[in-house]
């Protein structure tokens, strides 16, 4: 085993900040039988997706590989927008049921704490900041995949270390069983003229049939 062993499976992960967000990818491989790569990005960040691609079938020939990127846009880089299609649909179902219940009419805020209604957006960065977050989570993703192939090649370390000990063992063994006595030649013939006496000696009530079945039971020890 001269040549190095390296594990299918692994994990790795990093992190980084740039102009307007925080990320964090991570990368994990197990076991099959080529390669296999899902990614999970965060939303917006479809226009990176081939390179990943690339550059992780440049780093990994083998392994279902599974790519998580999470990223955290700065709280200043949003405001609330009303969703107006929904705030419509809202009162429109109001006015309906106003006429068929009798019931106080709804307060202001509690019609925008309403799910939908209010809308968190966030402010586009410029094309600038833009290519350079993308540059940063690339960069992350190569740290990821650096680590993750350290991890694969360590645990490739452990497992040459386990099937070494083994192939040790099976040799000592095997060395064993060759040097016992029992395999000797003086020992093999004395046994075979002892087995061949004790035919001969039984051979006066044996059928021949019998003498055939004994005979090729000798042949077969």
């Amino acid at each position: 085993m001269s040549e190095p062993l390296v594990s299918m499976t692994g994990y790795a992960r990093a992190g980084g900040r740039a102009e307007g967000a925080t990320f964090g990818c991570e990368v994990k491989s197990v076991n099959a039988r080529g390669l296999d790569i899902r990614l999970r990005l965060a939303p917006g960040f479809d226009a990176i997706e081939g390179e990943l691609r690339r550059r992780i079938g440049k780093a990994i020939s083998r392994g279902s590989v599974t790519f998580t990127l999470n990223v955290e846009r700065d709280g200043g880089g949003t405001e609330l927008v009303v969703n107006e299609p929904g705030l419509e649909a809202v009162l429109l179902a109001l006015d309906a049921l106003s006429h068929r219940l009798e019931a106080q009419a709804p307060r202001l805020d509690g019609i925008l704490g309403l799910k939908g209604i209010l809308i968190e957006r966030q402010y586009p960065l410029s094309a600038d900041a833009e290519e350079h977050l993308h540059d940063a989570i690339l960069a992350a993703a190569d740290q990821c995949l650096a680590g993750l192939l350290e991890a694969r090649r360590a645990e490739g370390e452990q497992l040459r270390t386990v099937l070494v000990a083994r192939l040790d063992e099976i040799t000592a063994l095997t060395q064993a069983a060759e040097g016992h006595p029992s395999r000797s030649r003086d020992v093999m013939l004395l046994r075979l003229r002892a087995q061949i006496a004790e035919i001969q000696d039984a051979s006066s009530g044996l059928s021949e049939d019998r003498l055939a079945q004994e005979a090729l039971l000798l042949a077969t020890k």
